[in-house]
């Protein structure tokens, strides 16, 4: 057989080529680029086993128990970093304490409150042993890996090889242990050889050149990898594998593996659909084709799809043209996608596993705490129970391999399990036993649903979806009632105070541990780290103390001297993604789902860090504002602080780029409110809330529905949705809110609550770039140059702090005037919008030659005749939030 020399990966979910700006459904990776990542593969895993030796003092694997350990963190290492660190340099992402948690179970018998904040080795582990240059390669290496097909056929080249082989262990492992009970050494020998044999077996298809005999170099590349790491019983298991993939003699574990491998690619669920589904999306030309190599080989087309030879008569250029014409059929999220919808009678592909998912229970009202640390902690214990604790539990406690641990984030866990562990068994033990432990130590409930494995994996996730949702309903979790009702928590304003803390605020043994860990994570780690490693040396005391005023803008030198009567405006922030349930749920295989999980997660997190390296070179100090401001970036939800002036550029790029990331095909929105460093926490968090739920994520559901139901394309019409409110004065509640938005809707002053602002070109009438132009006139979003727009606002701001009156403020000062003369301008007690179009009208005439004045840019990016709408309020507004109101800013 003719060897390849090249390899054709597609994207269901398209991908972003950064050279084209332009999204992707396939890419061709040569012999040399397959070998390189093989080479960056062998590199990572000779460094797990030689740390996981040295962490023993020892020179070999000697047990099979120590080479089933080094399993776990050999997967723990090619996907726990899959997912970003939110700050990079800064704050690391909760997942590097997994290999510390596995290797050291006893941490899971210990209070997990009192562990977080007093135990000193994971302040070793985030703070000393650390190293985030290391790290970022290693991230950058294994998203490399991640490209690399685990196919070469049309629809299963869109599975990751570095995943399929995970996935394809985990499958086994659940036939496996559900076939043969657990009975001793021999028993974990057996599962050890699996894991070895399944988590390998396709490693040699690295190189393409020897794709067809792949198995050969797969045992060759065991014996590379291990051979001289082990003896003893973890050598004999070694051996055993090397023979196994070189092989081709069956016996009872390479029959498991063999068919978890099938189970793993979809293959016969994608051979069935691209021969009766697929064809109808292909030309009278194509199918002909396809069906004369099909009789030439003596099959029909559903048969011809799993044979080798089929493809190579097809040639490898109709192969990419299919891969891609398969990947854009297949990414629309439709009702008539034939592979989105289950089948008439859906009968489980595995009958020895069950699909379990983990989802914390109520997280805004975990963290709906009235302090910033305390809010803070909570969010990053959650990060914390998801990303460590709960798989750590699962790996040490109940006895999964860490492959089995599918993926996470958002705030749930997805899981295998094999039926030898029945269902209500492992419910039991997950309720009784982590259940009650988070929740009396932590204050997190968990709630548990489950599904067979059907081939549909959308039907998998709804089956799954709509147990959590009764439970979630139906079950309610149990609280203790304490007699102590006299002295109630100021932190929660829930439970009862157990400790006073100094200033005399009175607090409950939760909030505590919250208030604690909020402490150590948002302050004492992020300030040292700032000071270590980007030399910006922000005072602990002072800060810590007035976190929110520092955040917002202020100086140093003003919060030690409490010099200011002026507080600038902070901004709160909030983006969560557009119907990424539907990108979550619509996942064709489990590999599938995991990529996605992994993306939607670089996406935001990515989209962060670019604004951070961009305001770093700009401004160290509003680096480190940013830097304490960020509470939460996971998966596709995230919570900010920043300066009110920073705001506004945060929000398009963050936006704008995670729609790029995401291969033009997902969105994200934002709601952003925006207020004095004194205005209560908790309800600004609420405002913001309601600002992107029923502002911004409403108003685009339509859009986002018809972006999900297309084929992706280079087009920056629509990226995202937007909704925004500033408070002056008094207390900005959700409930106060919608009864100013519904005012001002009245009025015909905004489009808030209406079908708010999008994230899209300036000739779009909802745009917020039309809005935005009115003070920056060459932002464009193809275009959109972010460090740009930074310098010039942090120039304007750094001169306003020192009472200077540059162009920008000078603008910002006369477009509001103008505005405002228009916004309050009446006849006869007629405040009509018609009366203040006709006034904007003869002034704009008037002052058609003054500079100082706008109203004719006003009424031409403001005002939209067909719905009779000025939105005077939102102009006014969006001046003040990029003045930011900061000390010596004219924008009074």
């Amino acid at each position: 057989m003719d060897k390849m020399d090249k390899v054709c990966r597609a994207y269901i979910l398209p991908k972003l080529s950064e050279d084209l700006d332009e999204p992707v459904y396939v890419e061709v990776m040569d012999a040399s680029q397959g070998r390189e990542l093989l080479g960056k593969l062998k590199k990572i895993i000779s460094y797990v086993v030689e740390d996981y030796l040295d962490s023993l003092e020892k020179d070999k694997i000697k047990d099979v128990e120590d080479l089933n350990n080094v399993l776990n963190e050999i997967v723990v290492t090619l996907k726990w970093p899959l997912f970003l660190d939110p700050i990079p340099g800064v704050v690391p992402s909760p997942s590097i304490l997994i290999k510390l948690f596995i290797r050291n179970p006893r941490y899971l018998d210990e209070n997990l409150g009192e562990l977080l904040i007093n135990e000193p080795e994971l302040y070793k582990v985030v703070m000393v042993d650390y190293d985030h240059e290391k790290i970022r390669m290693l991230q950058e290496d294994l998203y490399q890996i991640l490209r690399y097909p685990a196919d070469t056929r049309p629809a299963a080249n869109s599975s990751s090889l570095l995943l399929h082989m995970i996935v394809t262990s985990a499958i086994a492992l659940c036939m496996f242990m559900s076939q043969y009970p657990r009975s001793g050494l021999n028993w974990l020998k057996q599962i050890t050889t699996l894991r070895l044999l399944s988590l390998f077996h396709d490693v040699g298809k690295f190189d393409v050149t020897k794709w067809y005999e792949h198995e050969e170099l797969s045992s060759e590349i065991v014996e590379e990898l291990f051979g001289k790491y082990v003896e003893g019983e973890a050598k004999e298991v070694v051996t055993k594998v090397v023979n196994m993939l070189s092989s081709k003699e069956e016996d009872a574990l390479t029959k498991i593996f063999r068919e978890a491998d099938a189970m793993a690619s979809n293959i016969d669920r994608l051979s069935k659909y691209f021969s009766k589904y697929f064809i109808k999306a292909l030309s009278a030309d194509e199918v002909t084709r396809l069906e004369e190599v099909s009789r030439s080989i003596g099959k029909s087309l559903e048969e011809a799809y799993k044979s080798w030879d089929f493809w190579k008569k097809v040639g490898f250029e109709e192969v990419k043209a299919l891969s891609e014409k398969f990947a854009k059929w297949a990414s629309r999220i439709t009702r008539d996608n034939p592979l989105l919808v289950k089948e008439e009678v859906e009968t489980p592909i595995i009958k020895d596993a069950l699909l379990f998912r983990l989802d914390v229970r109520d997280i805004q009202k975990y963290i709906a705490v009235r302090d910033l640390r305390s809010m803070c902690g909570a969010s990053k214990i959650i990060d914390l129970v998801t990303m460590v604790i709960v798989p750590a539990y699962l790996i040490t406690k109940i006895g999964l391999p860490a492959e089995n641990v599918l993926y996470f984030g958002g705030g749930n866990v997805t899981f295998i399990a094999p039926r030898i562990i029945e269902r209500e068994e492992l419910i039991e033990k997950v309720k009784e036993k982590l259940n009650k432990k988070l929740s009396k130590e932590l204050g997190i409930s968990l709630a548990i649903g489950s599904s067979p494995l059907y081939s549909s994996f959308a039907y998998t996730n709804y089956c799954i979806d709509s147990e959590l949702a009764k439970q979630k309903l139906l079950d309610v979790p149990n609280r203790d009632v304490s007699p102590n009702i006299m002295y109630v928590c100021d932190f929660c304003g829930e439970d009862y105070a157990e400790k006073k803390l100094e200033g005399g605020r009175l607090i409950c043994r939760l909030c505590y541990v919250k208030h604690s860990f909020g402490y150590l994570v948002h302050f004492k780690w992020k300030l040292a780290r700032l000071k270590g490693v980007f030399k910006v040396d922000v005072p602990q005391e002072e800060v810590t103390e007035h976190a929110m005023e520092y955040i917002a803008g202020m100086s140093v030198d003003a919060l030690r001297g409490r010099k200011y009567e002026e507080y600038p405006y902070l901004a709160l922030i909030r983006f969560d993604g557009n119907l990424t349930s539907q990108i979550m749920a619509t996942a064709i295989s489990i590999t599938d789902a995991i990529e996605r999980s992994i993306r939607i997660d670089y996406a935001s997190k990515k989209a962060l860090h670019k604004f951070l390296k961009a305001l770093r070179d700009l401004s160290a100090e509003d680096f480190a504002r940013l830097t304490l401001g960020v509470m939460y970036v996971g998966g596709d939800d995230g919570f900010l602080l920043a300066p009110s002036y920073l705001a506004i550029p945060l929000a398009i790029h963050i936006i704008r780029e995670y729609y790029r990331s995401m291969g033009f095909k997902s969105t994200i929105s934002i709601g952003l409110a925006v207020a004095k460093p004194k205005h209560p926490l908790w309800e600004l968090y609420d405002a913001a809330g309601y600002l992107l739920s029923e502002c911004a994520k409403d108003s685009v559901r339509e859009l986002v529905t018809k972006l999900h139901g297309s084929e992706a394309r280079a087009s920056y019409d629509f990226c995202g949705g937007i909704a925004f409110y500033l408070a002056d004065s008094g207390a900005m509640t959700k409930e106060s809110l919608k009864a100013a938005i519904q005012s001002l809707l009245e009025k015909r002053l905004t489009l808030i609550g209406n079908q708010g602002y999008r994230i899209s070109p300036t000739s779009d009438k909802r745009s917020l770039l039309r809005l935005v132009s009115l003070i920056f006139n060459d932002v464009s979003l193809e275009g959109f140059d972010v460090a740009n727009l930074l310098s010039t606002i942090l120039t304007s701001v750094e001169k306003a702090r020192k009472g200077e009156l540059d162009d920008l403020r000078r603008l910002l000062r006369d477009l509001r005037n103008d505005v405002l003369d228009i916004m309050y301008k009446s006849l006869f007690d007629d405040d009509h919008l018609e009366v203040k179009v006709v006034y904007a009208v003869r002034e704009a005439q008037r002052s058609s030659h003054d500079r100082r004045h706008y109203y004719k840019e006003i009424l031409l990016k403001l005002l939209d005749i067909d719905e009779a709408l000025l939105p005077l309020h939102d102009a006014v507004q969006l001046i003040k939030i990029v003045d930011g109101d900061v000390k010596g800013g004219f924008v009074r």
